[in-house]
C-alpha cells in the first residue's frame, strides 16, 4: 500500500490539539463517518474506535495530510474515526518534543475528542472515552536509512 496526501473528505474537520509556547498551534484532521445508511447513529461516535494515526516523513517532513487515502476509507468504512495528527519534526524539534506531542495527541483523542464529535454528549463523552472507547494508535513509517 502506497502512501499519498490525503484529499478533501465532506466529513473531516481541522482543530489544534495542541499549543506550543511560542504559540504555535498543532493540528489534528479529525475524519468521521458519514451519516449514510451504514451508520449505526450518532450516540455511536462516543464509543467507536478513534484510528490516532502519525504520518511518515522520516520524521523531518510531510503533515497530518500525508496519510493513504485508503487508510481513511478503510477506518470510515469501518464506522471508525481516524484522527491523523502533525508533530514537531527534527531537526527543529528532539525526539522527546515529538514524544510529548505524540502523548498529548493521545489525551486530546481521550479528553477533547467526544465533545467535538457530539457536543451533546460532551459531559459523559469524556468517562465514555477513557472506559469505552478503544484508540487504535497507527502510523506509517517514520523512514529508514540504509547507511549508518
Amino acid at each position: 500500500m502506497g502512501l499519498g496526501f490525503a484529499e478533501e473528505h465532506p466529513h473531516m474537520q481541522t482543530v489544534p490539539y495542541k499549543t506550543l509556547s511560542d504559540g504555535t498551534e498543532l493540528l489534528a484532521d479529525i475524519y468521521t463517518p458519514g451519516r449514510g445508511d451504514s451508520f449505526r447513529g450518532i450516540a455511536d461516535l462516543d464509543t467507536t474506535p478513534v484510528v490516532l494515526f502519525f504520518h511518515a516523513g522520516g520524521l523531518t517532513a510531510f503533515s497530518r495530510k500525508f496519510v493513504n487515502p485508503s487508510v481513511i476509507q478503510a477506518a470510515l468504512s469501518r464506522d471508525w474515526t481516524l484522527v491523523s495528527v502533525d508533530y514537531r519534526m527534527l531537526p527543529q524539534a528532539s525526539a522527546e518534543d515529538m514524544l510529548d506531542d505524540v502523548q498529548d495527541a493521545y489525551r486530546f483523542a481521550t479528553d477533547n475528542l467526544p465533545g467535538i464529535l457530539n457536543n451533546s454528549s460532551w459531559a459523559r463523552g469524556k468517562d465514555m472515552a477513557r472506559t469505552g472507547r478503544r484508540i487504535i494508535v497507527a502510523g506509517a513509517s517514520a523512514g529508514k536509512s540504509s547507511h549508518v
